[in-house]
């Protein structure tokens, strides 16, 4: 999500401490949905939000509105830009800035307090907001979400340049925190060239099955052509489809993105792979099903190259 597109839904946002917001909400309450404990937003606006927009308007009202709480985990990482797929309900997370974490009975609608982020590092200010910094982010995720959301985030810090012997050190003198076990086989399975949270998560699903030897972003050349695969294991391609392929505005127009796709499937099939498309839907509401499909296609992928001449 690029800066504008935050500015502008930062600017839906009402504050109680506006007077004439406060007086919208006192007139039509029913028609205004409260983000914070004193920031609110129209319930229509709200409505139209996609998913990842109304995690990130939550997480920059509430810590704009908490000032002595920092924001961790997902919640920071929404602010970050770091790659975030939640697989379960995803609160607004908050470590105390200073001394010990407010009793839950104080804790706000939405809101849930973390232990002290691991390494202790100094916050990152924006504007009105803190949050821990990129590497704790991404170590909180791992540590206290597991090993495939945690995976998705520690791509995003290797693709951004983080170098892995720093997040090695670093992981290593956490000591024998909770879950650092996890945290390690994140980072031994991370890569610095997956493209979108979405590989990363496929990934993830496969390596949690025990199906490995995958190649991220694979280069395959049938003559004239180059082909990259998101995921390459032998004779067997995973793809994974997002809808803005196909949308007729982020890439080539819909008709021709689907006959190019056709065509590109067409020779790889031709040149003996297997090619498995995915949507990020189905990874995130059937991962069982695209876990089945694999394994029978890296079967039917395996016959292939065994099989007489």
């Amino acid at each position: 999500m690029d800066s504008k597109r935050k500015q502008e839904l930062a600017n839906k946002l009402m504050d109680s401490n506006r007077q004439e917001d406060r007086l919208a909400h006192r007139k039509r309450s029913a028609a205004y949905r409260k983000v914070s404990t004193r920031v609110f937003i129209s319930v229509t606006e709200w409505q139209q939000l996609r998913y990842h927009e109304k995690r990130w308007l939550a997480a920059y009202a509430i810590g704009c509105t908490m000032p002595r709480a920092v924001l961790s985990g997902r919640s920071a990482a929404r602010i970050l830009g770091i790659w975030v797929i939640a697989t379960t309900p995803e609160p607004v997370e908050l470590v105390a800035q200073r001394g010990k974490a407010p009793s839950r009975k104080q804790w706000p609608p939405g809101v849930v307090y973390r232990d002290r982020s691991p390494g202790h590092t100094p916050p990152q200010t924006f504007d009105r907001l803190r949050t821990t910094d990129a590497l704790t982010t991404v170590f909180e995720i791992a540590l206290r979400h597991g090993f495939a959301e945690g995976l998705v985030a520690m791509d995003w810090l290797l693709r951004e340049g983080m170098p892995r012997y720093r997040i090695e050190e670093a992981a290593a003198r956490l000591g024998r925190v909770r879950n650092i076990a996890t945290l390690r086989q994140v980072i031994a399975h991370a890569v610095d060239n997956s493209l979108s949270p979405y590989e990363s998560y496929a990934r993830a699903l496969l390596l949690q099955a025990g199906i490995s030897g995958w190649q991220v972003n694979a280069r395959i050349t049938i003559p004239p052509h180059l082909y990259v695969a998101d995921l390459l294991r032998g004779r067997l391609i995973v793809e994974i489809d997002g809808a803005q392929k196909y949308d007729g505005a982020t890439f080539a127009p819909t008709d021709m993105a689907i006959r190019e796709e056709r065509e590109r499937e067409k020779h790889l099939q031709n040149a003996g792979y297997v090619v498995v498309r995915v949507s990020p839907e189905q990874l995130l509401d059937d991962a069982h099903g695209f876990l089945t499909t694999v394994t029978r296609m890296l079967d039917l992928a395996e016959m292939y190259v065994t099989r007489p001449a």
